[in-house]
């Protein structure tokens, strides 16, 4: 997160532990290739990646 504020972006955090769908957001992620699942970073509605994308970015 402080990756991402440092750049002057706007983050949007989403626990999946208190969504009701959690559980299938996580096993969505999955299936896209992240393993761990998360953190998942989008850009608008675009999937980045997780810790090793962004921090490669």
């Amino acid at each position: 997160m402080q990756l991402i504020n440092s750049y002057g972006a706007n983050a949007t955090i989403y626990q999946l532990d208190d969504m009701s769908n959690g559980q299938e957001v996580d096993k969505a992620l999955q299936w896209l290739g992240l393993k761990p699942s998360i953190p998942a970073v989008f850009i608008g509605q675009r999937l980045v990646g997780g810790a090793k994308e962004i921090i490669s970015l």
